[in-house]
């Protein structure tokens, strides 16, 4: 299973907020009705830079064959699919 997440806070903050998701069955948060191997988890790539890790984030999901993702996230142009395709 991949999920792709952007955020400016610690891996060890989101591992948490997501292991809580998990407890409460929460359905609004993607991982939460998967089973996960925590250990695995790691950063892929770091941007400092809000609007770049937004942008980052939207091609490697749209890059992905499946999520566990429940948006896309930022949606990108039509011009960017064919890039996109061949990462």
């Amino acid at each position: 299973m991949v999920y792709v997440g952007e955020t400016g806070r610690t891996l060890d903050k989101c591992l948490k907020e997501h292991q809580n998701a998990v407890k409460r069955h929460d359905e609004k948060n993607g991982i939460a009705v998967h089973k996960v191997n925590w250990l695995e988890a790691k950063v892929k790539e770091r941007v400092e830079n809000y609007t770049r890790r937004r942008i980052t984030e939207a091609i490697v999901i749209q890059s992905l064959p499946s999520t566990s993702n429940l948006d896309n996230s930022l949606e990108l142009s039509p011009t960017w699919q064919p890039i996109i395709a061949s990462l």
